[in-house]
C-alpha cells in the first residue's frame, strides 16, 4: 500500500484483526515506540487547568522514523531485490521491531519497520509490515519491492490496453473495464516472449511476483517490459556499509 494507506492506523488494525500481511509505505515523520511503554492517564501538571483524561504512553517518547537513519539501532544490509534490462539492482536495507501509535496510544502488536535506501540517490523509503518475525532480510528486502510489479503492470496496462481510457460513471462498468484491460495486458507481453522463444508463461510468473519466480523467468520479464526508473543503480554487489 502507498502512504495515504499507511499512514491510516485504524486501517492497519483491521487488517491485523484479519490476520492479514501487509507492507505499507509511510510518511517519514510517522512516530512510534522502539519498546512498549506503560499507558494510562497521566496526571495533571500544577493547580490549574482540567484534569487530563485521555489515555497516553507514560513512559519514553515516540520518534519519528526518520530520526534512526542515524542511529546505533538498524544494522544495514546490502540486498539484491531484482534483475532488470541494466543488470541487478541492489540497495541498502535495514528492518526494525517497532510499536506503531493509534489515538496516541501503542498497538500492543509489534510490527516490522522496513527501511529501504537507494545506492545512487541515497532516498529513503519506510514501510511497516506484519511479516513474521523470523522472516529474513532478504525476505522483507523483498516484499517491500513487490510493489513495483504491480505499478508497472498498472502502468504497462494504460498504455497497451487502454486502461485509463474509462469514461463511464457507475462502479460495474469500471470494474468489467478494469478486469478486461489488466486481461488482456499480458496478451501483448506473452507474445513478445513467446516470439522470443522463452514462453507467454515466463512473462506471466514474472507478473505474478519476482520474488516466487525462477531466474530464467525473471530475466525473461524484466527484458519483455521493464522500464526501470534512471536513478536506480545496477553494479555487482557493493561492500556492505553500516
Amino acid at each position: 500500500m502507498d502512504a495515504h494507506y499507511g499512514q491510516q492506523p485504524w486501517l492497519l488494525s483491521a487488517l491485523e484483526e484479519e490476520g492479514l500481511e501487509y507492507v505499507a509505505d509511510l510518511p517519514c515523520d510517522t512516530r512510534v515506540y522502539l519498546d512498549y511503554p506503560q499507558g494510562g492517564v497521566p496526571p495533571r501538571k500544577g493547580k490549574r487547568g482540567r484534569m487530563p483524561r485521555v489515555p497516553q504512553g507514560l513512559e519514553g517518547s515516540p520518534i519519528q522514523v526518520r530520526t534512526l537513519l542515524d542511529s546505533e539501532q538498524l544494522e544495514w544490509h546490502v540486498v539484491k531485490v531484482r534483475d532488470t534490462q541494466r543488470g541487478a539492482l541492489w540497495i541498502q536495507f535495514a528492518a526494525l521491531r517497532v510499536y506503531r501509535i493509534e489515538e496516541e496510544l501503542p498497538v500492543e502488536r509489534p510490527v516490522w519497520l522496513l527501511i529501504r535506501r537507494e545506492l545512487a540517490t541515497g532516498e529513503e523509503k519506510f514501510s511497516f509490515s506484519t511479516l513474521p518475525e523470523e522472516t529474513s532480510i532478504e525476505g522483507l528486502a523483498h516484499r517491500q519491492s513487490t510493489r513495483y510489479w504491480v505499478e508497472r503492470a498498472l502502468e504497462d496496462a494504460k498504455g497497451l490496453a487502454g486502461l485509463d481510457k474509462y469514461q463511464g460513471l457507475g462502479w460495474r462498468g469500471w470494474h468489467h473495464h478494469y478486469e478486461y484491460g489488466t486481461s488482456g495486458n499480458a496478451v501483448p507481453g506473452g507474445s513478445q516472449e513467446a516470439a522470443r522463444g522463452e514462453g507467454a508463461s515466463a512473462y506471466l510468473a514474472g507478473c505474478q511476483g519476482y520474488p516466487g519466480s525462477s531466474d530464467a523467468q525473471k530475466t525473461a520479464f524484466s527484458r519483455g517490459c521493464c522500464q526501470d526508473h534512471p536513478q536506480e543503480t545496477f553494479e555487482s554487489p557493493p561492500v556492505q556499509k553500516k
